[in-house]
């Protein structure tokens, strides 16, 4: 049976491994005892280690970033579409109607 999942993902700079993400995922995490959290720690000048806690629920970041697209969709060309190919999603603080172009 499986519990949970751990995803990676690196970001490489002239061949140089610069960013890690860890994403663990785990399936009823307190019956393991295990605390739960979003952090965030980046290795610099300052250094800076950031923790959220309880973890902000997955669902919500992904129900905010499509409602964030909207626009970008809508003001695109017609055709199947990835996220590389839209400009990147922001916070929208506006009506949304301002943002679509006229057609």
């Amino acid at each position: 049976m499986v519990a949970g999942c751990r995803h990676t993902a690196r970001g490489f700079k002239d061949g140089e491994e610069v960013l890690t993400l860890e994403h663990p995922q785990q399936i009823f995490p307190e019956q393991g005892g295990v605390e739960t959290g979003d952090y965030i720690h980046i290795h610099g000048a300052p250094e800076i280690k950031m923790a959220i806690q309880p973890e902000i629920p997955g669902g919500i970041g992904t129900m905010a970033v499509a409602v964030n697209m909207i626009p970008q969709v809508l003001n695109s060309a017609p055709g199947m579409k990835t996220m590389a190919d839209l400009p990147a999603p922001g916070v929208i603080m506006s009506d949304i109607r301002e943002l679509l172009q006229k057609k």
